[in-house]
């Protein structure tokens, strides 16, 4: 993508009014929001949400947001058009597979940081997501 590509999406995107626009290829993805290029994807290391390793423990008994570490769309499967991995009350274990994020046709994982009772699924499949956003909600044990 040459900065000529990029200028034409800005441009439309300002003759249509939108406040956001992502635009993704050739291993490269941008996010403009009212002027303003943030890289989605390579190259820059986005900023750790509180779910990611290493973050701060959360406080005995609250309930454990699983986040978004990508900028893509979730799907619940392992892939576009896959069974769910995780419902509603199953229980999980650290390192399990909860859903996917899919960021330039790359499939990420989205995974359990503790064990516990999946007890809300925030967003659909094919939900654009952004980093940070919460997806799962975990009860821990």
């Amino acid at each position: 993508m040459d900065l000529q590509e990029l200028e034409a999406y800005i441009k439309a995107a300002e003759e249509l009014g939108l406040a956001e626009l992502a635009v993704g290829a050739e291993g490269h993805a941008f996010r403009f929001r009212r002027g303003v290029a943030v890289p989605a994807a390579g190259g820059v290391t986005p900023p750790r949400p509180e779910s990611a390793p290493g973050a701060p423990a959360q406080a005995p008994g609250q309930d454990h947001v699983v986040r978004s570490r990508f900028v893509g769309f979730f799907h619940r499967g392992d892939g576009p058009d896959r069974s769910p991995l995780v419902g509603l009350g199953d229980r999980v274990t650290p390192g399990q597979r909860l859903g996917t994020v899919e960021t330039l046709r790359t499939l990420n994982e989205v995974t359990a940081e503790v064990a516990g009772t999946v007890t809300d699924i925030l967003v659909e499949s094919g939900d654009a997501v952004e980093y940070g956003e919460p997806l799962i909600v975990i009860k821990p044990d």
